[in-house]
């Protein structure tokens, strides 16, 4: 009979940075870029419409921002539940900064502040981005 004693269990184990991707390779992972690849054009995006004093357009961002997130959740419905915990997580972080940019621009029109809030949703989809595999993250 075997001993089961010295099994660890997946949950056991801490997810750090790029952990996951040493264990096993992604299930999607040209959804998983292509996703990624959006959050990471939407902080540019934004940060252009900032520079030329269009506010008013950071709202049609969020959205964008929006679609790349669900697609995101898409691309990784099959990966392991702790994965999923810790880039859901992640994500609502971005989601809700993202929002916080575009009330900025649509409501305050105050420049300064929205990209204040750009920089902290720059730093959020970082975050994002480096709980994947490098092969899957977008050239910055």
């Amino acid at each position: 009979s075997r001993d089961w004693s010295s099994d660890v269990c997946s949950s056991d184990l801490a997810l750090t940075p790029n952990a996951f991707a040493a264990d096993a390779p992604l299930k999607s992972p040209a959804q998983v870029k292509k996703a990624l690849g959006t959050l990471n054009r939407v902080v540019g995006h934004m940060g252009r419409l900032i520079d030329a004093k269009n506010l008013d357009r950071l709202s049609h961002e969020n959205e964008e921002l929006a679609e790349g997130a669900e697609a995101l959740e898409k691309a990784i419905a099959n990966e392991p539940a702790d994965f999923k915990t810790k880039v859901g997580a992640l994500v609502k972080k971005a989601e809700a900064q993202s929002n916080e940019v575009a009330r900025i621009g649509s409501k305050e029109h105050d420049e300064a502040k929205a990209r204040a809030a750009l920089a902290t949703l720059g730093a959020n989809v970082k975050e994002v981005v480096a709980v994947f595999p490098a092969d899957v993250q977008p050239a910055q």
